[in-house]
């Protein structure tokens, strides 16, 4: 046991405690809460200097997950067996995987790899559904009502050319949060110096500085929008993008085949050059990390009782920094920064009464509808789907007149059972409705 200010009530405060030994093993549980924080040190940039030195629950897991995502063989030996991870899904710019996109022009499928069009997208659409909820019962409606409500938005980037360079979130709070978690964890240690506590002194100053460390290194990760170079007679990228998550959405992004690639089709490019090449800092202090936790665990049973209350101070202090780092949505701020540096406008709000005219809606603006039909945004099987799309291809281009349409639809009704007839006029009014409220945009 240490040797206190005998001097000094304070000092003396320990003593009227139950044991504290426990404290050690905040090293080994709060991993998530550390790790929540991460997205926000890597993403957001600001004036005021961002201090990361504070204490920090559940530095072994930190440490190690931080260090599953170097892309380094003896960083991987280091871990072990185990799924490697990915440092871009642990700074929060990897794309859910919810995402798909048709390319309504050049009949292009493909999952939503780029977190930054992932995000714009979200966004509009929370704002669309706020909007929605707000209005209520006076929201217009087009087409036959249904019940199942699906809403057409349409928004164009105006700024293409602005597309590039690092990928960022300006913001002040979270250096602020971390300047007064910091400020706390220099009172402590002033105190453990005044009560002779140099063991607690010692753990909270390696504490610190290690988690300075620890953000300073991945805040020199840079994050980066792809580049692409589509052919130079290529179509216009505008493309529908589909939600696993909002199905009754549907989102048609109208921006050059360039853009689209950049915001849809390509994951960000990280640059981890500026980390060191190998990355031996980061590494280095992903041990130190664990290093740490073994300390902890077993040197706070030998740290005078005082020290020991000051140190789960520190541990609550730096827990609830991290926790309302982490309530920070990462991919909402990128998409707000990505919209007003982009500018990218919602040209169009529409809400259908069905699925059925909402497709259609967007069909209007579709040269490649067999495109469209294979990402099943409506069914395709059965007599009356099929007819019906076969239809819809002939309302959206066939240049011979309203006679002409009509008599290639009457056609086609005639293949259609009997039984189904009812069902398929109701499918070619819903079509009818969605295709005639397309705007030009």
């Amino acid at each position: 046991m240490a040797k206190v200010n005998e001097g000094s009530a304070f000092c003396k405060l320990g003593s009227h405690l139950p044991s504290l030994d426990f404290a050690g093993l905040s090293a080994l549980v709060g991993s998530n809460i550390s790790k929540a924080g991460i997205s926000y040190t890597c993403l957001v940039r600001g004036r005021l200097p961002y201090l990361s030195a504070y204490v920090t629950p559940g530095t072994l897991g930190l440490g190690q997950a931080v260090l599953s995502c170097i892309d380094w063989r003896p960083a991987r030996i280091l871990v072990g067996a185990g799924e490697a991870g990915s440092m871009l899904e642990l700074c929060g710019v990897q794309a859910s995987g919810n995402a798909s996109y048709v390319g309504l022009q050049s009949g292009t499928a493909l999952n939503v790899r780029g977190v930054v069009g992932e995000a714009v997208v979200s966004e509009i659409v929370k704002t669309c559904l706020k909007k929605r909820d707000h209005e209520g019962s006076n929201l217009a409606i087009a087409g036959r009502d249904s019940g199942r409500h699906t809403c057409v938005i349409w928004a164009k980037v105006r700024k293409p050319e602005a597309i590039v360079g690092k990928i960022c979130v300006e913001g002040e709070h979270g250096a602020l949060i971390n300047i007064i978690a910091t400020l706390i964890c220099v009172v402590v240690l002033v105190l453990d110096a005044w009560c002779h506590q140099w063991f607690g002194f010692l753990v909270v100053a390696t504490g610190m500085m290690l988690n300075a460390m620890m953000a300073y290194l991945l805040r020199m990760l840079k994050f980066e929008i792809p580049e692409a170079n589509p052919a130079a007679d290529a179509p216009e990228g505008d493309s529908v993008i589909l939600l696993k998550d909002n199905p009754d959405v549907l989102f048609v992004l109208l921006a050059s085949e360039k853009a689209v690639q950049k915001l849809l089709q390509k994951e960000v490019k990280m640059d981890t050059s500026a980390c060191g090449h190998p990355p031996l800092p980061l590494v280095l202090v992903c041990m130190a990390f664990i290093a740490y936790a073994a300390l902890l665990v077993l040197g706070i049973p030998h740290m005078g009782s005082t020290a020991q209350l000051l140190f789960i101070i520190l541990v609550c202090v730096g827990a609830v920094t991290d926790l309302i780092k982490g309530s920070w949505n990462g991919k909402r701020g990128i998409g707000r920064e990505a919209i007003k540096k982009y500018q990218i406008v919602t040209e169009s709000e529409q809400w259908f009464g069905n699925r059925t005219a909402a497709v259609a809606s967007v069909a209007a603006k579709s040269t490649k509808l067999d495109a469209l039909q294979e990402s099943k945004v409506l069914p395709t099987t059965g007599p009356v789907w099929r007819n019906w799309w076969k239809a819809l291809k002939i309302l959206g281009h066939d240049e011979n007149g309203t006679a002409s349409q009509t008599q290639k639809l009457k056609s086609l009704e005639q293949k259609v059972p009997e039984k189904d007839r009812p069902f398929w006029n109701t499918l070619i009014d819903d079509m009818k409705a969605g295709h005639g409220t397309t705007k030009t945009i």
